[in-house]
């Protein structure tokens, strides 16, 4: 393998890392609810992203069966 093939595959792999990282913290979960809106309620604002985590969060600690604290 080549230098210039080995700086790829560790970018390629760091990028998958941090991606995975991301996703499993829950870092996405506002992209993901504003395509979920876009896509069933085309016609409705939005939530801004300080109202959709107050929303998850209160969701959160009115149901806190599915977290392990």
């Amino acid at each position: 393998m080549r230098p210039a093939d080995w700086g790829r595959t560790l970018v390629r792999g760091w990028s998958s890392a941090v991606w995975y990282a991301k996703a499993l913290m829950g870092e996405d979960r506002y992209r993901q609810y504003l395509a979920h809106q876009a896509r069933v309620h085309p016609e409705a604002t939005p939530l801004n992203e300080g109202e959709f985590w107050r929303m998850v969060y209160r969701e959160q600690d009115l149901n806190p069966s599915g977290r392990c604290c």
